[in-house]
């Protein structure tokens, strides 16, 4: 019974590969396609007003690249930093906690990595670098006092950025500081977005959303106004802080999993907007989402739908479940932008356990919809289906490394060598053959995929595939047990920050 059940999951993971490989290419293909088309028209029709929109918590270590890349952009647009209240509290709030158990931590470690690792979340990376240096030359009976006087010095994102915009001021410029110690980011962008409709009431606004790590081209805008939709997403690399082949197995596994999340881009978020398009009368087959970075949305449009939602745990998920349940539709920005991936091995399983959040919540999306919406009874079934969907998606993402664990074993633990070949073939047609897919079309077009000509792979980032995906779920793990016990007894969830 057990081989023929594990025969019947071999079929799957082999028919699923080719489904998404074909789907690489296929995404590769719609972007090219849309890239030609917005290139080759002028839509001097379009008269929006652009607000770029980057809300901030403790962001400090991007903020000179982020300020160059966003105040020189071709066309007339506002950017807004929104930065919080809230790092302010936390910096207070958490100086004990870093006295008392950090500090004799971070202390343990005699490597730069170690105490970049341990120091997560209380230092900025480069401020780490700067701590860890000259930690060197103090005495072992002063450094926990010096290491608390670097904790107490330690400028705040909005510190950095005023001196910054001190030097070099700029007009188009403007901070944003959201009051309250209470909130995640989609409250941050509601205040602006409240901000936006007072200032700048009865005008054709669009906001363009982007993290604190994001790289675009100087003619988005360009491109953008040359895009009709209200709803308008930008897709996403994370291989920008990675683009040097890996000497070392920690550098490695970092930059393979930039890699998945980039392949996965092209395997299925593409694919799934590109099948929601009005045009496509099979569109009520698919559940799309909007991802917060990259989206360019009409603000009326999102005020349609309630705004970003602040009673979910992220925001983006949700926000795309509501459009769709409200008829509105997501068109493709035709080239990626380019972001980080998570530069510690916590932050990678932080950031897969905050995204399963995501996932994990569809059916209270659907409750919500219900009861925020005048859907028609054609709707409310769509709505339905569409939450089923997601739920059984988030299901599939979980059991990840499990279905793989399980694939290998089950042929050693029977000695049957010639089934072992044939899924330890089966796991390269999945991993191994979506990177080179994935790989090839980044270098073969780099207009679709900008800023990507130094991207190498070495022989350590190619065997990566086999730790990324055997511990892909163990984020995912970590976030079903918060998701778990919220539910049951009813335990709040902390959402962790990607720290940088």
């Amino acid at each position: 019974m057990i081989y023929y059940l594990y025969i019947v999951l071999l079929i799957y993971g082999f028919l699923r590969s080719l489904i998404s490989n074909i789907s690489i290419l296929n995404s590769v293909k719609i972007l090219n396609k849309k890239y030609k088309s917005a290139m080759s028209k002028s839509n001097s029709l379009l008269t929006r007003n652009y607000f770029i929109l980057i809300p901030l918590l403790r962001e400090q270590e991007v903020l000179p690249r982020l300020l160059n890349i966003f105040s020189k952009l071709n066309g007339d647009y506002k950017l807004i930093f929104i930065t919080s209240k809230k790092e302010e509290f936390e910096h207070k709030n958490n100086r004990g906690t870093f006295k008392k158990d950090v500090v004799r931590k971070i202390l343990k470690f005699n490597s730069l990595d170690g105490f970049l690792e341990a120091s997560l979340g209380y230092f900025y990376e480069g401020y780490a670098k700067q701590v860890y240096e000259r930690l060197q030359n103090i005495p072992d009976n002063q450094k926990e006092q010096f290491l608390l006087k670097m904790y107490n010095e330690k400028p705040l994102t909005q510190d950095i950025l005023e001196v910054m915009l001190a030097k070099t001021p700029n007009d188009k410029v403007e901070i944003l500081k959201y009051p309250k110690i209470k909130g995640v980011m989609a409250h941050q962008l509601n205040y602006a977005c409240a901000y936006i409709r007072k200032k700048y009431s009865g005008q054709n606004n669009m906001i363009c959303i982007y993290n604190a790590d994001s790289v675009i081209q100087k003619n988005h805008l360009e491109i953008l106004q040359n895009i009709s939709g209200n709803t308008i997403q930008q897709s996403s690399l994370f291989l920008k802080n990675f683009q040097e082949p890996s000497g070392s197995l920690r550098k490695a596994f970092l930059k393979g999993n930039g890699m998945l999340q980039s392949r996965w881009t092209l395997a299925h978020e593409i694919p799934r907007i590109h099948s929601q398009r009005k045009s496509n009368i099979l569109n009520f087959l698919e559940l799309f989402h909007v991802v917060r970075h990259g989206l360019a949305i009409d603000l009326e449009t999102l005020e349609k739908v309630g705004d970003f939602p602040t009673k979910f745990f992220n925001e983006d998920l949700p926000l795309g479940y509501m459009l769709r349940v409200n008829n509105e539709f997501v068109d493709i920005y035709p080239s990626l932008e380019n972001a980080d991936t998570p530069s510690t091995i916590k932050g990678v399983f932080t950031q897969y356990r905050t995204w399963f959040y995501g996932v994990a919540y569809y059916p209270k999306y659907y409750t919500y919809a219900l009861k925020s919406f005048n859907l028609s009874p054609k709707y409310k079934i769509y709505a339905f289906f569409w939450a089923t969907r997601g739920v059984l998606r988030s299901v599939q993402w979980l059991l990840t490394s499990f279905y793989w664990v399980f694939i290998f074993l089950y042929p050693i633990l029977i000695s049957d060598l010639k089934l072992f070949s044939i899924a330890f073939s089966s796991f390269l047609f999945y991993s191994l053959l979506s990177w080179v897919l994935t790989f090839r079309s980044i270098k073969k077009y780099p207009y679709l995929f900008p800023e990507q000509t130094n991207l190498e792979l070495s022989v350590l980032d190619w065997l990566s595939v086999f730790p990324v995906y055997l511990t892909h779920s163990w984020g995912l793990i970590l976030g079903f047990a918060d998701v778990f016990k919220n539910v049951v007894i009813g335990t709040n969830i902390i959402k962790r920050k990607t720290e940088r």
